[in-house]
């Protein structure tokens, strides 16, 4: 199976108790030799992180605003550098566009964390691929259990060419 690694880190927020135990093994299924894309969204710079995952500067994206807030803050996980950026909007949607051109079978990693918000509500939005929901409701805060605190989505889809 091959993974499409997108990071689409949106947003901050703080909640009350978390259980921090398991956050040590977040950040494993991402497989490095079978990325075919990994964006660091809202970053100007590119980033190899701890595990050798190589995430370009924010690239292949249309609208929104970039946001590097989570650099002002201490984070309690490891290998989090990959949540200090963002892209975000307010109203209008921003799209990021896949340079996947073959059929099969992937996955998509969305990565969240929300930098800026304290707390659940206050930023709730959806994640299409084309016209469809793949992710309701999203609230990085409620998802992670507290701002600062990643939260991972892995969705799985099909590309397959139809012939008219």
């Amino acid at each position: 199976m091959k993974i499409i690694s997108a990071l689409s880190v949106l947003g901050a927020f703080v909640g009350a108790s978390v259980d921090r135990s398991a956050l040590y093994d977040y950040y494993k299924g991402i497989n490095k030799d079978e990325l075919i894309w990994a964006v660091n969204c809202g970053s100007e710079k590119p980033l190899i992180d701890k595990d050798g995952v190589e995430w370009q500067a924010d690239s292949n994206y249309e609208g929104g605003i970039k946001s590097s807030e989570g650099n002002n803050h201490r984070w309690i996980v490891p290998n989090a550098d990959i949540y200090h950026s963002e892209r975000w909007s307010k109203s209008a949607k921003f799209s990021y566009f896949l340079p996947v051109y073959n059929e099969g079978h992937y996955t998509l990693v969305l990565k969240f964390s929300e930098i800026y918000f304290d707390e659940p509500g206050e930023k709730v939005f959806n994640v299409y691929m084309g016209d469809s929901i793949l992710l309701h409701n999203l609230d990085p805060v409620e998802s992670a259990g507290s701002k600062m605190l990643p939260h991972d989505e892995f969705l799985e889809f099909e590309i397959r060419i139809v012939s008219g």
